[in-house]
């Protein structure tokens, strides 16, 4: 058992993060109308939006959730965060579908948010208050 002590709103922090990473994921949803109409694309074809997002978010879950195994999980967190948000920059300014496109896909890292926030709350939480800790990083 790890007798660290547990860094100051280290919930708060990881809860945060994990909301910001699924609130961006799931941006995308209400605005496929509003982008096929303003890029002029096809229904079809602004769903590509949700689609790119997802994949990233399949394939690459696993392999950030890897990399953050052991002593890492602080510096990989912060890293899928500065990609996340450059992701939600570079879709916000895009000036092409491409762009929206590739924006989104940076932003699929956000899912595995989620997971490294668990593994860091595991990292320094133990008994009831690890319980609890998991099931709010879950419920985001």
């Amino acid at each position: 058992m790890d007798t660290r002590p547990v860094p100051r709103g280290l919930l708060p922090c990881l809860t945060f993060a994990a909301l910001g990473g699924s609130f961006v994921a799931a941006l995308g949803t209400p605005l496929i109308p509003t982008i096929a109409q303003d890029r002029h694309v096809s229904f079809d074809v602004a769903q590509w939006n949700l689609t790119i997002a997802l994949l990233v978010g399949a394939v690459m879950t696993p392999l950030i959730s890897r990399w953050g195994d052991g002593g890492r999980r602080r510096r990989v967190l912060i890293a899928v965060l500065v990609i996340t948000i450059v992701g939600a920059l570079t879709a916000a300014t895009a000036a092409t579908f491409t762009q929206l496109l590739v924006g989104r896909a940076m932003q699929g890292a956000g899912y595995a948010i989620a997971p490294v926030a668990i593994g860091i709350a595991r990292e320094y939480l133990s008994g009831p208050r690890l319980h609890r800790a998991v099931a709010s990083l879950a419920v985001t």
